[in-house]
């Protein structure tokens, strides 16, 4: 099935909406119906774990139907587009739509800079810039920032992680066991809380070594056992995991750069994802632009933005905010599994001699990159 667009009354945001309303405020977005039932009942803790990158065809594939995420996987849902961290982890974060937190991708136009939002560098230069640009024109909330009256709020975030996540008490860890340890830890103090925990690891294992490695099914059974421990030896909790965005397999990189007929069509660099690739584009060449991306027909389904939002992929926007970081044209990666490339040397590492080990991405609109578990479990 291709495409596959959000569903925005069975998404990633909509889980947090039904968390937002269980915490005291209401987004009006729709809820999750089993995700509200088990909330209704007497928890001491309420946890809500992201998995980076743990799609349900990630599930499928590296667990047996036996396992312990499977048994307690209640739904498949959709994520955002375009399927990547950046915007998935902020509509999460804020439970609500791209269109009303403007973190669409990876790496976005600021005027003459193309700005990685997480790392708050310039794309093409790798020049660190103040982090004040991109704050000031894409603020945002967290929906646990205000909890209910009678519950504390936590956070469990990554050591490195360049994300705000404000809260009551925040914590870090150093990976999946430690995460898990801590989280223990927590449930077993006093009072009630909600926890939010977050972790990147498959993801980045995927993106070294792809989706069917048997590095990436040992960490995905790792998890299931993980998380059983955790559940099962925290009575009176309730566990809820999900994930941002899954993965597919890269089989090929498209020099975009190096096509002259695009580039002539360009009134800003090439920005987004390199599976959700948005091209701004000179007034009265879109013609021309869209029979030079022909050529890319057989990898990349070429959509006009405002089709897009039209249709409401991006969720309502408010007048014409945020509209100017998508572009005139969004490529979306098919199934055949090829990654764009902005510009010389992008798909090198830090030094610039190896090519990168990008085995698996995501970002598109695949059912491999669109469809996440939804996964409640109690004990």
């Amino acid at each position: 099935m291709y495409p596959v667009f959000p569903d925005y009354t069975n998404n990633v945001i909509n889980v947090s909406s039904t968390l937002m309303n269980f915490l005291g405020t209401d987004n009006g977005l729709p809820k999750i119906k089993v995700l509200q039932d088990e909330l209704s009942k007497d928890y001491k803790n309420v946890v809500y774990i992201i998995v980076d990158g743990l799609g349900q065809k990630i599930l499928d594939r590296n667990l047996n139907k036996t396992a312990f995420m499977h048994q307690n996987n209640r739904q498949t849902i959709t994520t955002v587009f375009p399927s990547t961290t950046t915007n998935a982890t902020t509509s999460i974060l804020t439970a609500n739509y791209p269109a009303s937190h403007g973190w669409f991708a990876w790496s976005m136009n600021f005027g003459d800079r193309t700005i990685e939002l997480f790392k708050n560098t310039d794309y093409y230069t790798g020049q660190k810039i103040s982090d004040v640009i991109v704050k000031k024109q894409l603020p945002y909330k967290n929906f646990f920032e205000k909890p209910r009256k009678g519950i504390s709020t936590y956070t469990l975030m990554p050591e490195k992680a360049n994300v705000a996540t404000p809260s009551e008490n925040a914590y870090t860890h150093k990976g999946p066991k430690d995460m898990f340890k801590k989280l223990e830890m927590l449930c077993k103090q006093n009072g009630k809380k909600f926890i939010y925990s977050y972790f990147w690891d498959i993801d980045n294992k995927m993106h070294q070594c792809g989706p069917k490695s048997a590095k990436t099914k040992k960490m995905v059974k790792q998890l299931d056992k993980q998380f059983e421990k955790v559940v099962t030896e925290n009575p009176g909790s309730l566990f809820v995991l999900t994930a941002d965005h899954g993965h597919v397999d890269i089989k090929g990189f498209v020099d975009i750069y190096k096509d002259e007929d695009i580039i002539a069509c360009l009134t800003a660099n090439i920005s987004l994802d390199t599976r959700a690739t948005g091209f701004h584009i000179k007034s009265g060449m879109e013609g021309k632009f869209k029979s030079a991306f022909a050529k890319y027909s057989a990898d990349f389904e070429l959509f006009e933005t405002s089709d897009l939002i039209a249709r409401g992929v991006f969720g309502p926007f408010k007048g014409d905010k945020y509209k100017q970081f998508l572009g005139n044209f969004i490529a979306a990666g098919k199934d055949t599994g090829k990654m764009l490339v902005f510009a010389e040397g992008k798909q090198k590492n830090s030094k610039g001699k190896t090519p990168v080990n990008f085995r698996g991405h995501h970002t598109g609109l695949t059912e491999n990159e669109m469809l996440v578990p939804l996964i409640i479990s109690s004990c």
